[in-house]
């Protein structure tokens, strides 16, 4: 009687036993799959800022600051050029020179924005803070 008694109590305890390692694997895997989907993301960062430090786009960015950078240097040039160069810049609509602009800055701004948002916003959260 005693011996039953003693191997339910052994087969409860196995199923509580099993229950909760079964319960750890679960919580284990998915640290595990959250381990390899942090990595991945790192990786894919890692391999986009390698692309983006072959310097492939030299001539976009030497094209983009001509463009932005066209009134100073007729200025330069002439003044009378750069009055015209400004002139033309002046008359073009304002949703024109906002996308040019906009493409002058994102060819040379894109890779900065992140650094800059977050040491703004550290700085914004830092000051109310205090």
């Amino acid at each position: 009687m005693i011996g039953l008694i003693f191997d339910g109590l052994k087969t409860v305890f196995g199923w509580v036993r099993d229950k909760s390692k079964a319960k750890h694997e679960r919580s284990m895997a998915a640290l595990e799959l959250e381990k390899r989907l942090l990595l991945s993301k790192q990786e894919a960062n890692s391999n986009w800022e390698l692309h983006q430090l072959q310097d492939k786009d030299k001539l976009l960015r030497w094209c983009a600051f001509f463009l932005f950078a066209s009134p100073l240097i007729a200025a330069f040039i002439s003044p009378d050029l750069g009055r015209r160069v400004h002139h033309a810049w002046a008359m073009l609509p304002h949703w024109q020179a906002n996308v040019l602009s906009g493409i002058c800055l994102a060819v040379f701004g894109m890779r900065k924005i992140p650094q800059v948002l977050s040491a703004t916003v550290g700085s914004i959260v830092q000051a109310i803070r205090k």
